[in-house]
């Protein structure tokens, strides 16, 4: 497993199914004490769940022998292939029987994998299931705003959305903790995860989240992978991601287990041609949020009796505003007045005029120590 998360869920599901057919099932990561794992490995262990770097320290130790150990499974297949972690899976491969069986399992599969399958997978078996899958029961949207005013988008999200559990996700640690103090400061209940903290604290935060704890959690890409909580329910990119692979990954936590899921993505003139790039190489189209999203017309839709007065009020805003050709003040001052629907203001003129200038002036910046 790439990450500590995935590891201890999947060891969960693993001792589950293994308690009715008398599996011992051990799970490893790193960040945790080897004394444990020590003596854990002095009984017998059939199944063992662990992060690579763990799992090699402990077989260069011989205190995991590796040498009868004839399957391999690989959850994530991409990111465990990716130059990160590729230099501690091969030596791994090595310590394992020839007489092996190699299992691959990932939402999408770069030229690495293809490379690794060619090199260690004897007439291997493609098993495709991402025609049908792919981003199924999930509706995306995306509003176009400036950076400055993201936070006041995101409490608009919060007041209209029905949400059960979300994740918003950030590209730094940075800008999660401070997004999770803003979010906090704004009323709303806010857990918060990174890569940065200690094993022990990321356990806590995962454990409670997962349990229904807090409604919100704001995190980096750790938490984009493989990770299975069903009552999440809506995503939002506070940050939008750079690659196809990541986005998918990240709406993908949202329309879990069957259940419909909505994904937002906060926009600026910077992000524009990640989003067009990344709606061409997923096949997909994210639609600009409307100005009023019916209740029952997606999971988590703006409930309409909130919005109707607010929405009025900005289209005429809007009509205004475009008709006069504003300055850019004058659409800041326009979206000051609406704070609540900041997001929405400029919604359907956006769209229109998304892609066709390359020299759009840079709008807005981030800086902690003004913006949050």
């Amino acid at each position: 497993m790439p990450t500590r998360e995935l590891a201890l869920q999947t060891s969960q599901v693993c001792k589950e199914l293994g308690k009715h057919m008398g599996v011992a099932v051990m799970v490893t990561t790193g960040g945790t004490l080897l004394k444990d794992d020590i003596m854990r490995l002095h009984q017998p262990v059939h199944i063992l769940v662990a992060t690579p770097g763990r799992l090699l320290d402990l077989a260069n130790k011989n205190l995991a022998k590796l040498n009868n150990c004839k399957t391999l499974v690989m959850d994530e297949a991409d990111k465990l292939l990716s130059p990160e972690f590729q230099p501690l899976i091969e030596p791994i491969i090595a310590l394992m029987p020839a007489e092996r069986q190699v299992m691959l399992f990932s939402a999408t599969f770069p030229v690495s994998v293809k490379a690794f399958k060619d090199r260690y997978l004897r007439k291997p078996f493609v098993i495709n299931l991402m025609d049908e899958l792919t981003l199924k029961g999930v509706t995306q949207y995306y509003a176009f705003v400036e950076e400055r005013q993201k936070v006041h988008c995101l409490n608009t999200l919060f007041s209209k959305l029905q949400i059960n559990q979300s994740i918003i996700f950030c590209n730094s640690a940075t800008r999660v903790e401070l997004l999770a103090k803003k979010v906090t400061e704004l009323g709303y209940s806010c857990f918060y995860i990174h890569a940065k903290m200690l094993q022990s604290h990321r356990n806590r935060v995962f454990h409670d989240f997962r349990n229904g704890a807090c409604r919100n959690l704001v995190c980096t890409d750790l938490f984009t992978r493989g990770i299975d909580i069903q009552s999440v329910n809506v995503v939002i990119n506070f940050d939008f991601p750079k690659t196809s692979e990541t986005y998918l990954h990240r709406v993908g936590r949202s329309g879990r287990f069957g259940h419909l899921g909505l994904a937002v993505n906060l926009i600026t003139a910077d992000d524009r041609q990640n989003l067009f790039r990344i709606e061409q190489e997923l096949g997909t189209e994210i639609q600009a949020i409307p100005p009023q999203i019916g209740a029952s017309s997606a999971p988590g839709a703006l409930r309409a009796s909130d919005s109707r007065p607010a929405l009025s009020s900005c289209r005429r805003r809007r009509l205004q505003l475009n008709n006069g050709a504003p300055a850019k003040s004058e659409r800041a001052a326009a979206l000051e007045e609406c704070p609540a629907v900041c997001s929405l203001l400029f919604a359907r003129t956006a769209k229109r005029r998304f892609f066709k200038s390359s020299q759009r002036t840079r709008i807005g910046g981030f800086c902690p120590a003004t913006q949050y």
